[in-house]
């Protein structure tokens, strides 16, 4: 079964991208903004449907943000 979201083979490759993503800054006028974009990814999982792995921006249920 096939997932509409973006797969990765894995687990390694999908933490690359949230590594690379908390490096991230936005930048106004050549001025750093100091707030972070929505929806950064935070975790790797594992899909049950497809097998792959997946991004989430949600953290587990037992962890507090």
């Amino acid at each position: 079964m096939q997932c509409d979201k973006i797969d990765y083979d894995s687990y390694s490759e999908a933490q690359k991208v949230i590594n690379q993503a908390k490096n991230i800054r936005i930048y106004c006028n050549g001025k750093r903004i100091k707030r972070s974009p929505p929806k950064k990814p935070k975790r790797v999982y594992k899909c049950e449907h497809c097998g792959k792995w997946h991004l989430t921006s949600k953290l587990r249920n037992n962890y507090k943000k």
